[in-house]
């Protein structure tokens, strides 16, 4: 289906923040794909994402995560996380090429009366090198409508990071 993929916004952090924010879903189109790029922290810590609301990171207790991960340095694992403030998605250096990217298509973020939730694929090199692809879905358990996603790290700043917004034309 070419052409099926509508690029709404793309932004690139102009300079180091503790959060870096994309928004712009609404109801025109019922899928939406978030492209995360070149994400690196000013810390080799975790990056982090929650949904927003109104512009707004979502602080609530009840983020979930089913995550499958391939691992270089050794053998697959399993994440299942329930009922946390926010959703880990990977560890990333301060070293060259120790960056993240990632794909998450979201589904249900502007119906306020369904679970937001988002299918995603990610990539990113660790402190110590070792490349992680991994793949899974995420959820809020919360019946209310959202309109983005609010990326930080664990400690320090976001240091580089490009996202884009697309609709799946219905």
């Amino acid at each position: 289906m070419a052409g099926s993929l509508i690029k709404i916004t793309e932004t690139t952090l102009g300079s180091a923040a503790s959060t870096f924010t994309m928004t712009g879903i609404d109801n025109t189109y019922n899928v939406y794909v978030v492209k995360g790029h070149n994400i690196q922290g000013s810390a080799a810590t975790t990056l982090n994402m929650r949904f927003t609301s109104s512009g707004t990171a979502v602080e609530a207790s009840n983020y979930q995560r089913n995550v499958k991960e391939l691992r270089a340095d050794q053998s697959p694992n399993h994440y299942t996380s329930e009922d946390v403030p926010s959703l880990y998605l990977n560890d990333t250096g301060t070293a060259t090429g120790q960056i993240a990217n990632f794909t998450m298509w979201c589904f249900n973020f502007s119906n306020a009366d369904e679970y937001s939730f988002a299918t995603m694929e990610m990539t990113a090199m660790n402190t110590q090198g070792n490349s992680r692809g991994r793949w899974g879905n995420v959820c809020l358990e919360q019946t209310a409508a959202h309109d983005g996603i609010q990326l930080f790290y664990a400690t320090g700043d976001i240091a580089t990071a490009t996202l884009s917004l697309y609709g799946l034309k219905k």
